[in-house]
């Protein structure tokens, strides 16, 4: 593209033109901004509260910050050097963002259209709470009474403050709709499912913060980001790193310091995947200890016999699913192939391995409640040692590295060749393991194959590999992760390229090592932590995990609604809306897709879509926006909880006003890695009519439970007026919800805090907390698999067979993760069921098992060999990018 060059007079012409649009749309700089003038800043000495929160400008990362309040109105914001993943760091997007809190155009008040959709002027009045919500609730069981349930759904963008309430399970919850539309189908959410596919749900994070010797940096500009461990802490880790590898298309301000920037061709990903698995094969790096021991990869594959189960198993969030598999089990042999006894019908639970040592078959038992290798009784691992944290550049909690356990009794599983199997009806099959498939599918990706689809040197490709893989004689785990960012969610194959990066963790030592990618934080104060199985549960907890299910302090089921009047979740989920086409949808249960979702608005096909209610969702940030733009105007009662008019709220019939970051209180937990714990502190009361996301989903809550919607309640929280702010009822009931659920101080030591205003107070005096010192068993410990705290993650809050505490608080059977056998599936039976046999079911023969079940590069469809003609535009586009 060619170098725009912009005259002086042209420049003038165009400073004009934005002083003019500034002046008609009102938003002169003195009038909405909310920074203090030079006088303020004069006697800014006086009468100024200083309050220590986490900023929420970007609505990602967990940036420390103090908020400067004088005369009830907040003057400034800056860094808070106690939170140590920004340390002081505080960007312009979040200065800025008070500016949000004091424009002229924010809306203040619920508002209803009084003019028909598609004219210029919607006509908004200003209505009560009261008048809103009663209206949400008639329209909404309205809707409901005549299409069904699945006729309603929720919609979620991202940023605000527990904003993603309809992404959590509003639509599920509220309506008993499995359809949720979500900015995470293309944001995270495909590195979020491919993780929970192959091993545990969001474990593409990586640990940054540990400092390890290499840092791989994959997509998007860290530096300026607005995700989590980036800005002032990635910077950080790249200088303090030995080789910084930059995968980027573009040269980014911080990837112009790297050592490596491998500049790939857009969409290309997969390719580089491939060609480093190549690479770690060829140069004998694997880690072979995890992958025999903590894998499926020795696993048996009898490709030419029929796909068969065990039925249906409690998977995710504690929902029976189907799985049909080529592994074979105890199930499909005949049992004299074998020198156990095989009781009934046998195992299907229990996987067969060769034994390489001893000749002979042994096997893997991964039913939930006994999960181990034949002959072993499960006990966590207590032999390891503490990481150096020495070049951290900020007083680190080292965290304690759990050693990886031996086979006892001891044997080496085979990983590669060729055995013959007797199935029960006698005939003889060729089985293989499932590592070799690996194998198999990398074996022409060289960096040579690599380099003529990215456009990479190939030296620089086998180059950063062994820069990144090969440790230092006697380190028995990786150099660190790969900090894998957004851009890769938004290419056609991401599954299969998040897979193809996943693997190279497992395989080089960094799936939960320091520095590895090891998940969403855990710390006492998450959500998770109430519902984990095991625990003494209320009866009303127990409900809702039995029932539709979430975990507090979302929503807590009426315990007097019975149990034969609240439709069972797997069958709710099955009717999601593009399921059909993409089974897996279903299973992951995280959005229906979004342009499926369009077309059953606007066809009826398989069935009507009539309404629903969006926060902070935008129907132009996926999908096609003329499609999106066309199904809302069709739809008959839309509800959008946002701060501001956007092209979406034209569609609306209640508008309803969030509150601003500096207006709410609410704890914080680092999404990501970090391990940080904060709190977003209330600086400032709300304007006028505005109310707190969280306060406006209980209340839509309340108002259909009024009407008689038999899904149950929110959690019954009091006090709705601006006094409620004050005292915080709200968070002082989950505080007491939490430690009649888990005992204070008792189930979770690392809860030190009784009430709220205890952690208010502590946040306030000591600032930011670390969850490797809270929790030290969950977070502050490497090598979870070993400990038996991996599956107290996400998953295992709601998949209950999947982990669960003793009396004691200690992990029961907990040997490995909560996949569907409890090791790390490189062959993953969810994505065989749900994304080639059953996607496929209608067409047999369409799909390649062998080449398909192991990730694969498809070049895009705009790329130089793809389907799309791109000689009229012949331009790629990336996204994903961040700017300041």
């Amino acid at each position: 593209m060619a170098n725009m060059v912009v005259s002086r007079r042209v420049f003038s012409k165009l400073m004009a033109t934005a002083a003019a649009t500034v002046a008609v749309s009102g938003l002169a700089t003195g009038h909405a901004l909310g920074e203090e003038t030079a006088e303020q800043a004069a006697s800014a000495a006086e009468g100024v509260k200083k309050i220590r929160s986490c900023c929420r400008g970007c609505g990602k990362s967990e940036c420390g910050v103090w908020v400067y309040v004088k005369d009830g109105r907040v003057i400034r914001t800056e860094g808070d050097d106690s939170c140590f993943a920004t340390m002081g760091s505080h960007c312009s997007k979040g200065q800025a963002s008070i500016q949000a809190c004091y424009h002229p155009d924010r809306i203040k008040y619920p508002m209803k259209r009084t003019n028909p959709k598609g004219e210029d002027d919607p006509g908004w009045v200003r209505i009560s709470w009261e008048e809103a919500y009663q209206t949400i609730a008639d329209n909404c069981l309205q809707i409901k009474e005549k299409y069904g349930p699945e006729a309603l759904f929720s919609w979620c963008g991202t940023g605000r403050q527990w904003c993603m309430q309809s992404d959590a399970g509003m639509a599920l919850q509220l309506f008993g709709s499995p359809n949720v539309v979500a900015a995470y189908q293309v944001c995270k959410g495909p590195r979020h499912f491919s993780s929970a596919l192959d091993n545990v749900e969001a474990w593409s994070w990586s640990d940054v913060d540990a400092h390890r010797p290499v840092l791989v940096q994959w997509a998007t500009e860290q530096s300026i980001s607005n995700y989590d461990d980036s800005a002032r802490m990635i910077t950080n880790v790249a200088r303090a790193a030995d080789t910084y590898i930059s995968v980027d298309p573009r040269k980014t301000n911080l990837g112009s310091k790297a050592d490596y920037w491998l500049n790939l061709r857009p969409g290309t990903d997969a390719a580089l995947a491939l060609g480093w698995c190549k690479v770690v094969l060829d140069h004998d790096l694997v880690d072979w200890k995890f992958i025999k021991r903590w894998s499926n990869a020795p696993f048996m594959v009898v490709m030419d016999k029929e796909p068969a189960g065990y039925g249906r198993v409690t998977q995710r969030y504690g929902c029976p699913w189907d799985f049909k598999t080529r592994l074979i089990s105890e199930a499909d042999i005949d049992p004299a192939m074998v020198d156990w006894k095989i009781e009934g019908d046998g195992d299907p639970q229990r996987y067969l391995v060769w034994d390489t040592i001893n000749e002979r078959w042994t096997y893997w038992q991964a039913n939930p409640e006994d999960a181990h290798w034949e002959g072993e009784t499960w006990a966590p691992q207590t032999e390891g040692r503490y990481e150096d944290t020495s070049n951290a550049p900020y007083d680190a909690v080292a965290g304690w590295i759990a050693d990886l356990s031996d086979f006892n009794p001891k044997i080496d599983p085979a990983v590669n060749g060729e055995f013959e199997v007797t199935l029960k009806d006698g005939s003889k099959h060729i089985a293989r393991p499932v590592w070799s498939y690996l194998v198999k599918s990398v074996e022409n990706c060289t960096p040579e194959w690599c380099s003529e689809i990215t456009g990479l040197d190939p030296v620089a490709i086998e180059e950063s590999f062994l820069k990144w893989a090969t440790r230092p004689e006697g380190q028995t785990w990786g150099n660190g992760g790969i900090h894998l960012n957004l851009a890769p969610d938004q290419i056609g194959n991401c599954t299969q390229t998040v897979r193809a990066i996943l693997n190279l963790i497992y395989t080089s030592g960094n799936f939960d090592g320091p520095a590895g990618n090891r998940g969403l934080t855990r710390t006492p104060v998450d959500e998770q932590s109430t519902a984990a199985p095991g625990v003494n549960m209320p009866q009303e907890v127990k409900w809702q995990l039995k029932g539709l299910g979430a975990c507090p302090p979302f929503y807590l089921a009426d315990e007097e609604v019975p149990m034969d009047q609240i439709p069972d979740r797997y069958e709710v989920l099955q009717n999601m809306v593009g399921a059909d086409k993409f089974p897996i949808t279903a299973y992951y249960n995280e959005w229906s897709d979004a342009t499926c979702t369009w077309n059953a608005a606007l066809t009826g096909d398989p069935y009507p879509i009539r309404g629903g209610i969006n926060e902070s969702g935008s129907f132009m940030n996926m999908s096609n926006a003329h499609l999106a733009w066309d199904a809302l105007a069709s739809l008959d009662f839309w509800v959008d909880i946002n701060m501001f008019h956007h092209p979406g709220t034209e569609m609306a019939d209640i508008l309803l006003p969030c509150a601003h970051w500096t207006e709410i209180n609410n704890i914080r937990v680092s999404q990501g890695a970090s391990g940080g714990i904060g709190l977003t502190q209330r600086a400032i009361e709300p304007p006028a009519d505005v109310k707190f996301d969280y306060d406006i989903n209980r209340l839509i809550f309340e108002a259909l439970e009024k009407q008689g919607n038999p899904n149950g309640t929110w959690m019954n929280i009091k006090g709705d007026a601006p006094g409620a702010y004050d005292s915080d009822e709200r968070l002082e009931e989950w505080f007491q919800a939490h430690n009649e659920v888990s005992g204070f101080d008792t189930q979770y030591p690392g809860c030190k805090w009784e009430h709220f205003e205890d952690y208010r107070k502590d946040f306030q005096e000591n600032g930011w907390f670390n969850a490797k010192v809270l929790e030290p068993n969950r977070w502050g410990t490497y090598r979870r698999f070993e400990t038996g705290w991996m599956r107290m993650g996400k998953d295992a809050c709601t998949a209950a067979p999947w982990g669960g505490l003793d009396e004691n608080g200690q992990p029961m059977n907990n040997f490995g993760c909560p996949t569907s056998n409890g090791l790390v599936q490189f062959w993953s039976m969810a994505f065989e069921t749900y994304c080639l046999d059953k996607a496929n079911e209608f067409e047999p023969g369409k799909f390649d098992v062998i080449k398909e079940m192991m990730p694969v590069f498809e070049e895009p469809a705009s790329g130089p060999n793809g389907t799309v003609d791109t000689t009229e535009y012949p331009i790629l586009l990336t996204t994903g990018r961040r700017i300041p």
